[in-house]
């Protein structure tokens, strides 16, 4: 998706992101051109080789049985992560970026937008079960999707006129009832997050010109695959398509509303 943007000369004047999107969006930030995209297609392809959700089987079993929270430690995701960015700090971005996480004390969204950035993403991502809660300033935070899993309107209060969003393809996906236990879960999450999306975009501002960039992907959203997040091999499909896609449609757009100086990304 990033590669279809820049192909057609759009640029951020501001990134927001969530979860795997705070990450990518971070490194996007860092050198937002063509060398960019090109860093972070390089990166997700080498993820399977990076063993940065690997764990030992022994903390699995006490996880499983009680003496830990979660399955995995983010020490192999931070070291991962710090190895793609090219800043440390918001303060060194190139341009604009916030990243959002929820709050476990305040049962609240919170966004990150100063200070160190590694501690920032952990959180953003850290995915309740898979990841230990992550303190940052004697508060404690879980995923950003859990509160705000699209945040257009973090965007739009930010001052966004023009809004492309780059999701993981599961938003344009007809929902049906689940007939499996893993399926129950997925549907459960996506009807939470979709009631709030389209909350608030039937209420969107006049002034303001959405884009929901399509993925391409293929899976139906209550597919098992959709679970195996640990999994890299169909990772150079996956951007081919959603760059195909992304490209397709912005091709499509009349030719004034693919690059406006002012907006949000």
């Amino acid at each position: 998706m990033l590669d279809a943007l820049v192909a057609h000369g759009i640029v951020p004047d501001l990134i927001v992101g969530c979860s795997i999107g705070a990450i990518n969006g971070a490194a996007f930030a860092t050198q937002p051109d063509g060398a960019g995209v090109e860093r972070l297609r390089r990166y997700w392809l080498d993820a399977g080789n990076a063993g940065m959700l690997d764990t030992a089987i022994s903390d699995r079993v006490r996880a499983v049985f009680g003496r830990r929270s979660h399955l995995f430690n983010t020490d192999q995701l931070g070291t991962a992560i710090a190895a793609l960015l090219e800043a440390e700090t918001f303060a060194e971005l190139r341009v604009p970026f916030q990243c959002v996480a929820a709050s476990i004390e305040h049962a609240a969204e919170h966004w990150f937008d100063r200070g160190p950035l590694l501690p920032a993403l952990l959180a953003s991502c850290a995915i309740p079960v898979l990841f230990p809660a992550v303190a940052v300033d004697g508060e404690h935070f879980y995923d950003g999707g859990l509160v705000n899993s699209i945040p257009i309107d973090r965007a739009v209060q930010l001052g966004a006129t023009t809004v492309y969003v780059l999701q993981v393809g599961r938003v344009e996906a007809p929902l049906q009832a689940p007939h499996r236990l893993h399926q129950a879960g997925l549907v459960a999450f996506e009807l939470a997050r979709r009631h709030r999306f389209e909350t608030f975009r039937r209420g969107l501002p006049e002034h303001l010109d959405l884009h929901l960039l399509p993925s391409g992907n293929r899976l139906a959203m209550d597919d098992r695959r959709q679970l195996q997040w640990r999994k890299f091999d169909e990772t150079e499909v996956l951007i081919e398509r959603a760059r195909s896609a992304s490209y397709e449609y912005l091709q499509a757009l009349p030719r004034g509303d693919q690059t406006l100086a002012k907006g949000a990304r």
